[in-house]
């Protein structure tokens, strides 16, 4: 029986929209990501506006969202896109590389952050991963406390979501400070 959930099993492409203000950078994603069968981008834009605009038109599966772009922040575009289509994923692919950055990111509905210095099929995996529901390959173990932390603190669940490493129940990841960059 075919499934459901894009990816799956080949039926039906992950389609992804890339939010990045870097054209070489947009290209090379688009490149990457179109590589692969089962993945299809259908838009790049560069601003908070046109995501917004984009996602409305574009209904993407996924949104692989830069943090900073020159009208914004992703998570100002990911508030919108809550509002327009709850049911879209959200990855932010940032250099951002700090606490707040994380924690924004995971307020704002992210269902994974995962650093540019990360090598391109993390990338890859991290959208097949969102896009099943699963926890992201992808994104390691500090993003996991400011996960736990966003979900207790707005009393949501924080299974189910593409945050951290594994997602290997009963797991439990230091704390961000106890964990070496990188």
């Amino acid at each position: 029986m075919p499934s459901e959930r894009p990816g799956d099993d080949g039926d039906a492409a992950t389609r992804v929209l890339i939010v990045e203000d870097h054209r070489v950078v947009a290209e090379g994603l688009a490149a990457l990501i179109n590589a692969h069968a089962d993945l299809q981008v259908v838009g790049s834009v560069g601003t908070v506006a046109d995501c917004v605009q984009a996602t409305a038109e574009l209904s993407p599966d996924v949104i692989l969202l830069d943090f900073r772009l020159p009208d914004g922040t992703g998570p100002d575009a990911a508030a919108a896109i809550r509002g327009i289509r709850p049911a879209t994923k959200m990855i932010f692919l940032t250099r951002e590389d700090t606490e707040a950055a994380r924690f924004a990111a995971v307020q704002s509905g992210a269902s994974a952050f995962v650093h540019k210095s990360r090598a391109a099929a993390d990338v890859v995996s991290a959208i097949r991963d969102v896009a099943r529901g699963r926890r992201s390959t992808a994104a390691r173990g500090r993003c996991s406390a400011a996960i736990r932390c966003c979900a207790i603190a707005t009393k949501r669940p924080s299974g189910g979501g593409a945050e951290d490493a594994g997602g290997a129940a009963g797991r439990t990841d230091p704390p961000p400070t106890a964990r070496a960059a990188g």
